[in-house]
């Protein structure tokens, strides 16, 4: 169930009670079915992720939320399943696993709390990106109209959908990892990477770090 925390203590449940905050500010949230059959398979799947889970990534999970990409008119150019096992304790390492659709082959890297902390800058990302979430957490603050801004936090059977004009920043939760399946309106760079301008010096408030 997604939950959205405002910064002036409110929080909000429901899509549509949801939707109507931060839809203006360039995102979506909402759910997709994910049976009980699915969710085995991505239990049991590897966790960093291998050739094996990224082709039930990209082939049957992938298959399972077609209807929803066409729902929202979602025009994608590439995918990219992703894998992330937290630290087992606080300024620990863990560990990201990355498989994009044009690629062969999985990639895995540690990353430690200095990595963490770079993800967590505020930035916009310069593309249209959708993200489903199957196991785990998506918990991304975001900046509002005004000085209002906001956490959200998207769990397993949910999507979340951002244009590329939102100023977000990434939050880290420990515990279980996260399996995500996300697609991209443009094909990234031949570092793997889509445009994203950090902005350093954009004040978040302390109670939207979590």
């Amino acid at each position: 169930m997604a939950v959205l925390r405002l910064s002036t203590g409110e929080v909000i449940i429901g899509y549509s009670e949801i939707n109507e905050l931060i839809v203006p500010a360039g995102m979506e949230v909402g759910s997709f079915a994910y049976p009980d059959s699915l969710q085995a398979k991505v239990a049991a799947m590897a966790k960093p992720l291998d050739q094996e889970g990224a082709d039930l990534m990209f082939g049957e999970l992938s298959s399972s939320v077609e209807s929803v990409v066409k729902n929202l008119d979602f025009n994608f150019s590439y995918r990219r399943a992703a894998v992330y096992v937290p630290p087992k304790e606080s300024g620990g390492t863990g560990n990201f696993s990355l498989a994009g659709d044009d690629q062969s082959g999985v990639t895995a890297m540690d990353v430690t709390g200095a990595d963490i902390d770079n993800y967590m800058a505020p930035h916009i990302l310069r593309e249209n990106n959708l993200h489903f979430a199957f196991t785990g957490a998506f918990v991304k603050g975001m900046q509002l109209e005004g000085d209002l801004q906001a956490m959200i936090y998207v769990t397993a059977g949910e999507w979340q959908r951002l244009d590329p004009n939102i100023l977000a920043w990434i939050i880290f939760s420990y515990g279980e990892p996260v399996v995500g399946l996300s697609f991209f309106g443009s094909k990234p760079d031949a570092n793997g990477l889509h445009e994203t301008e950090v902005i350093a010096d954009h004040s978040i408030l302390e109670s939207m770090n979590f």
